[in-house]
C-alpha cells in the first residue's frame, strides 16, 4: 500500500513539474510573440516617419535642391519598407508550409557574387572591409536563385549589422565533398555560447544590448535556414563568444558534373528608350499608383494607355490595340483575374502578355496568377528596372512561343 502512494504521489510530482515547464515555455513564447509584434510595429514606424517629414517639407518648399533630397530619402525608406513586408510574407508562407521553390541550374559563387556586391556599397559606408573569395571549380547546384539570394543576403547584411567600423567580412565558396558551400565569416559582436544554439530560431536575437540596438525583425536567420533546408541543405553558426566575430556556414548539394550550369536571366536593359513605342495598356483603379507608374514607363519610350478597372480595360482593348497589358488584381467592378480569364477566352486575345502587379506579396497569389494566365507577378512597390525588365521578358516569351 505504501508503494503504491509512494508511486501515485511521484507521478503527481512530475505530471505538476510537466506542466509547469509547458506553462513557462508557453509564457516564453507568447513573451516572445509580443516583443516581435513591437520590434514590427517600431520597424515599420521608423522609415514612415522621414517620409512624412520630406512630404511636409516639399509641401512648403518644393524647389529642385529639397526635391533631390527628398527623392533620395524616399527611396531608401520605400525599399527598407519593402523588405519588411517581404520577410513578414516570408515568414506566413513558411510557418504555414507553403514556400514553393523555383528551381533551375546555377552556379553558387554566381549567386554569392550577386548578393554581396549588392550589398558592398552598405559596408563601404559603414567602414567595413568587405571581401569576397570565390571558387576556383564551377558549384553546380539546381535551386531557387532568388530565394538563395535571400539566404546570402540576410547572413551578409546580418555581418555588416553587428561589425563595427573598421572591421571586415570575408565570404567565400568552396566544395566539400558532394556538397557546395558557402561560408560568411565577421570581425563583429560575436554570439554568447549560451545563445548560439538559439540563433536560428524565429523571433529571437541575441539578448545583449550590442545585438538588440540593431534594429531589424530578428528573423533574418530563421528565414535563411528555412530556406536552406527546403533546398536539402543545411546552415550552421559558429563563434567563439560575445566580441569575437562569428561564422555562418551553409552547405548545399551539388549537381550531377555533367550538367550544365546556366543563367537562365536576360541581360538588364533600363536605357531610356527601352520601351520605345510599345503600346501598354495600364490597368489600375488607384488614381495615385496609376499616374505614377504611367509616368514611369512614359520615360522608357511606352505609349501607355491608362484604364480603372477589368471592365474599362476590356472597352479600352476594343477601340486600341496593345502590345501588353500591366494589371492590378485587386479592383472593383471586375478584377484582374477576371479580366486575364476574358482575355485568355477570346480568340483574337488570347496571347497577350500581361504582366500582373499587386500589393499581395504572398506563395499563393504567384501561384493563382500563374494558373490564371499572367505571364508575370510583381509585388508592389516596384522599382523600374525590374518593371522593364519584366515587360521585355513577357513580350520576347510571347514571341518566341508564337
Amino acid at each position: 500500500a505504501d508503494l503504491a502512494v509512494a508511486e501515485t504521489l511521484a507521478w503527481r510530482v512530475a505530471l505538476a513539474v510537466d506542466r509547469a515547464r509547458l506553462y513557462e515555455e508557453a509564457r516564453e513564447a507568447n513573451r516572445r510573440k509580443d516583443e516581435f509584434l513591437a520590434v514590427v510595429s517600431h520597424e515599420l514606424r521608423t522609415p514612415l516617419a522621414p517620409l512624412l517629414t520630406w512630404a511636409e517639407i516639399l509641401r512648403r518648399r518644393p524647389d529642385a535642391a529639397h526635391a533631390r533630397q527628398a527623392a533620395d530619402v524616399i527611396e531608401r525608406n520605400i525599399r527598407i519598407l519593402r523588405g519588411l513586408i517581404s520577410e513578414l510574407l516570408d515568414l506566413a508562407s513558411i510557418t504555414g508550409g507553403k514556400m514553393r521553390l523555383e528551381r533551375a541550374p546555377h552556379d553558387l559563387s554566381d549567386i554569392v557574387r550577386e548578393a554581396a556586391e549588392d550589398l558592398a556599397p552598405q559596408a563601404i559606408e559603414k567602414g567595413i572591409s568587405l571581401e569576397l573569395r570565390p571558387a576556383t571549380e564551377p558549384l553546380p547546384v539546381e535551386v531557387d536563385r532568388l530565394r538563395l539570394v535571400q539566404v546570402v543576403t540576410n547572413l551578409v547584411f546580418n555581418a555588416v549589422k553587428f561589425t563595427p567600423p573598421g572591421g571586415g567580412i570575408t565570404v567565400t565558396t568552396g566544395r566539400a565533398g558532394n556538397q557546395a558551400c558557402l561560408g560568411v565569416r565577421d570581425t563583429g559582436a560575436g554570439i554568447a555560447p549560451d545563445f548560439l544554439p538559439h540563433v536560428f530560431e524565429m523571433f529571437r536575437q541575441g539578448e545583449e544590448g550590442a545585438r538588440r540596438v540593431q534594429g531589424g525583425l530578428g528573423i533574418g536567420l530563421a528565414l535563411a535556414r528555412q530556406i536552406t533546408d527546403l533546398h536539402g541543405g543545411d546552415i550552421e553558426a559558429r563563434s567563439e563568444g560575445a566580441g569575437r566575430g562569428a561564422e555562418f556556414i551553409v552547405r548545399l548539394p551539388l549537381r550531377e558534373p555533367e550538367v550544365a550550369v546556366q543563367d537562365l536571366r536576360l541581360p538588364l536593359d533600363v536605357s531610356p528608350a527601352v520601351l520605345e513605342d510599345t503600346r501598354v495598356l495600364l490597368v489600375e483603379d488607384v488614381a495615385d499608383s496609376r499616374e505614377a507608374m504611367r509616368e514611369m514607363l512614359e520615360q522608357f519610350g511606352a505609349r501607355v494607355v491608362p484604364a480603372n478597372d477589368g471592365r474599362d480595360a476590356l472597352q479600352k482593348l476594343d477601340g486600341a490595340a496593345a502590345d501588353l497589358v500591366v494589371c492590378d488584381l485587386r479592383m472593383p467592378t471586375m478584377d484582374g483575374f477576371e479580366f486575364v480569364r476574358r482575355l485568355r477566352a477570346d480568340p483574337k486575345r488570347a496571347e497577350l502578355p500581361v504582366v500582373a502587379v499587386s500589393g499581395f506579396g504572398s506563395e499563393e497569389s504567384r501561384s493563382a496568377c500563374r494558373e490564371a494566365g499572367f505571364d508575370a507577378y510583381l509585388a508592389k512597390p516596384v522599382d523600374s528596372s525590374t518593371l522593364v525588365a519584366s515587360i521585355r521578358n513577357a513580350l520576347r516569351a510571347r514571341r518566341q512561343a508564337s
